[in-house]
Order: structure tokens, then C-alpha cells, then sequence
């Protein structure tokens, strides 16, 4: 089946749409991927600010230390996994961006085929104007030598 330029016209307004489409998906990846690296900054500032409170000068009750260790390694648990998503986020960020620049390519390639396909049927157009135009001055021309040599003829008959 021919690609004609409706038909490239449809195919390109279609690709712009997907691109569209995927410029979306990558904003919402990028959304996604900024939350994570929040909690992951947020999970970081408490552990931090936990490690900086001292704990009380004095004998130490074990309940309290147990405690205390229990929640730093629950903090450092939920950094890692923070970490882990937000690394997921990273990777489908970037894949979201490469489907992009793909579909992007593909909108390119298609509306340069186009104005290809567009300059190629205004080339023929003007071709074919030509040759009508030279067909008819060429029967133009036909007439007026026929009509010439008429006249020509009549004159010399009456020499």
C-alpha cells in the first residue's frame, strides 16, 4: 500500500500523539523518581539527627539501648531500601527517556518523509505542467506553420 501524503499525514499526527503520550509517562517517572530521592533525603536527615542526640549521661537502661539500636538499624534497613528505589526510579527515568528520544526519531523520519514525498509530487506537478504547456505550444506553433503555408500557398497560385 502506497504511503501517500494523507496517509503520512495521519501516520505523523499519530506519532506526535504517542510522543505525547510518552513526554507523560516521562514526567510522571521523573515525579516518581523525585518523591523517592525526598524519603530517602527525609529517612537520611532522621537518621542523622539521631545519631547526633546523645544519650543521657549516666547508667543506661538496656530497654532504651536495645531500643536505640533497634531503630538505627531499622533506619539504615529503610535507607537501603529507599536507596534501592530510588536507583529503580533512575533506571525507569532513563528507559522512559530513551522510549522518548525513540519515538521523537520516528516523528522525525516521518515528517521528513513527507516533506520529501511533498517536494516529489510538486516536482511531477511542475513536470507535467511543462509538458502541457510545451504540448501546447507545439500545436500552437503546428497551427501557425499550417496557416503560414496556406496563406504561402494561396500566394504563389496567384503569381
Amino acid at each position: 500500500m502506497a504511503l501517500t501524503q494523507t496517509r503520512l499525514r495521519r501516520l505523523m499526527k499519530h506519532r506526535e500523539q504517542v510522543e505525547r503520550m510518552q513526554q507523560l509517562k516521562l514526567a510522571e517517572a521523573n515525579r516518581a523518581r523525585n518523591e523517592r530521592a525526598g524519603a530517602l533525603g527525609a529517612s537520611e536527615g532522621a537518621k542523622a539527627e539521631f545519631l547526633e542526640t546523645a544519650l543521657p549521661r549516666g547508667p543506661l537502661d538496656p530497654g532504651v539501648m536495645a531500643a536505640s539500636d533497634a531503630y538505627a538499624v531499622r533506619l539504615g534497613r529503610e535507607i537501603e531500601a529507599r536507596s534501592a528505589a530510588l536507583r529503580h526510579s533512575d533506571d525507569r527515568v532513563e528507559e522512559e527517556r530513551l522510549l522518548l528520544l525513540e519515538r521523537r526519531r520516528d516523528a522525525e523520519a516521518i515528517g521528513a518523509l513527507l516533506e520529501r514525498r511533498v517536494a516529489e509530487e510538486r516536482l511531477q506537478a511542475a513536470r507535467r505542467e511543462m509538458k502541457r504547456l510545451d504540448e501546447q505550444a507545439t500545436v500552437r506553433w503546428g497551427r501557425r506553420m499550417a496557416s503560414a503555408s496556406l496563406t504561402e500557398v494561396g500566394h504563389e497560385s496567384s503569381w
